[in-house]
């Protein structure tokens, strides 16, 4: 069952007060953009972080931390394993999210429904999907035929820092206004571009990068601090 039509049509006029106003702020300057942002950083640090991301995230470290401690992650678990990792997990997450999908289609993608159904049950199918993912990245990495593939995202991960912090600096310049200011300007098929764009550019930098480095610039920056002393970076000829 939908909801009210008054009570649909206050959010809708609420959410697209909010689009405009958001579209408004993130084309502006870099002063008005760190204003408006202070309530909402302060929020996720405090009662969302404490809510929400500390048991979600934490949780999610410490089931990876056990998959690398028992040589899941790193292919060294038996084949039958990760084939039952990629058939569970793609087939229970893609049901679970599949019912979403199908309950949002089914009411027309009603902002209603899509806010319930993200509130609700969404989180289900992350972890089946995930692990499908580890299941599928084992499967891969034991195929020696797949080796064109696998390198560069094993030198694509070693750069994994890195590669965080460049996405959120291209994506300051080109959505915001301190930038290009494309915010809210773009299609979903032309942002599906720029994605694909940045990831290719990112592989093949990370490949061409670890020829001659033995680290990404931040990684070997963090590591130079953690071990406080400056950490060796050029790649040894023949190594």
């Amino acid at each position: 069952a939908g909801a009210p039509p008054q009570e649909g049509a206050r959010f809708l006029n609420w959410l697209r007060a909010q689009m405009l106003q958001d579209i408004q702020t993130y084309r502006s300057g870099y002063l008005d953009i760190f204003v408006a942002q202070v309530g909402e950083v302060a929020t996720q640090q405090s009662t969302v972080f404490y809510k929400r991301h500390l048991f979600e995230i934490g949780g999610m470290m410490m089931i990876g931390m056990a998959l690398y401690r028992w040589g899941v992650l790193s292919g060294r678990g038996p084949l039958a394993l990760y084939l039952a990792l990629a058939a569970l997990g793609f087939g229970l997450g893609g049901w679970l999210r599949g019912a979403d999908v199908y309950q949002a289609w089914t009411q027309g993608f009603d902002p209603l429904t899509l806010v319930r159904l993200r509130e609700g049950d969404l989180d289900l199918g992350r972890l089946p999907v995930a692990l499908g993912h580890v299941g599928l990245i084992g499967l891969l990495c034991r195929w020696g035929r797949a080796r064109w593939l696998t390198a560069p995202l094993a030198a694509t991960g070693r750069l994994a820092l890195t590669h965080y912090i460049a996405q959120t600096v291209f994506s300051l310049i080109l959505f915001y206004g301190l930038g290009l200011g494309l915010f809210g300007m773009l299609e979903r098929w032309q942002l599906a571009l720029i994605c694909l764009g940045v990831w290719a550019f990112q592989i093949g930098f990370s490949v061409l990068w670890l020829r001659r480095f033995r680290y990404g610039p931040l990684e070997w920056l963090w590591r130079s601090l953690i071990y406080g002393r400056y950490q060796p970076m050029r790649v040894q000829p023949g190594a």
